[in-house]
Order: structure tokens, then sequence, then C-alpha cells
């Protein structure tokens, strides 16, 4: 027996709606262009998130059918790819930040404090 794409997305359709909490709608629906790295849905459009877990996955149309009025829309921009979380620093950036200092919201003997006396500045000389 041959499925067809309509008897899957039937199928995920059914699934969806048992997964989520007693047959309720999804908390959050994700719309845009998620990459999966899963072989048989390499790429959906949209995304049915309950309780922080993917409960559905199709397009939009098959995902908004599961939405109802407190469901939360977010359109996504770009391309994502869900779960990855890209944990990186770049060094220069790091350094750059640890050398600078948040004096928002405070008063100027504070920030004295953490600064100390100012050195006298040398101006650099660039020779040839």
């Amino acid at each position: 027996m041959r499925r067809t794409r309509n008897d899957i997305s039937c199928v995920a359709i059914l699934l969806a709606l048992a997964a989520c909490q007693g047959g309720s709608a999804p908390e959050t629906v994700f719309l845009g262009r998620f990459v999966m790295l899963d072989n048989s849905a390499p790429e959906v459009a949209a995304l049915a998130v309950t309780g922080g877990r993917i409960v559905a996955r199709g397009t939009a149309e098959e995902i908004l059918e599961l939405a109802d009025e407190d469901t939360r829309l977010i359109n996504v921009p770009g391309v994502a790819v869900p779960g990855w979380v890209d944990a990186h620093v770049h060094v220069a950036g790091l350094g750059e930040f640890l050398e600078t200092l948040n004096v928002q919201a405070q008063d100027l003997e504070s920030i004295r404090a953490k600064v100390g006396r100012p050195q006298r500045q040398r101006r650099a000389v660039h020779g040839s």
C-alpha cells in the first residue's frame, strides 16, 4: 500500500492533536523556514510548541489548524534549526567586553571608585 502525502499529513495532524496536552491547542506556533535535520521532513514551514517541546511540525496551514485564540503566533525571520544552540565566543569580542566598564545608572563617586586615579595618557607615535 502506497501512502500519499495527504495521508501522511493527516496522520501527522492527528498525532499532533493527541500530543497536545489533553487535545488542547499548542501554546505557541512558530512560522518560518525550519531545517529539521530529519530525512522524513528535512524542512518545514511551521512548528507547534507546548511545554517547551515541539508537538507538531508541517506546513503553515496544517499547524495553524491546531491553534486557537490563546495560541501565541511568532514569525521567525530567516532560517532556523530547532534545538541548535550556538554557544561560542569571538576572542577579540570577549577581550573588548572584559576591558569595558559599565557605568550605566551609577553616580560619579561609584565610577571614580571603580576606575581609580586616572593616569596620564601617552601619545602613540607611529614611526616609519
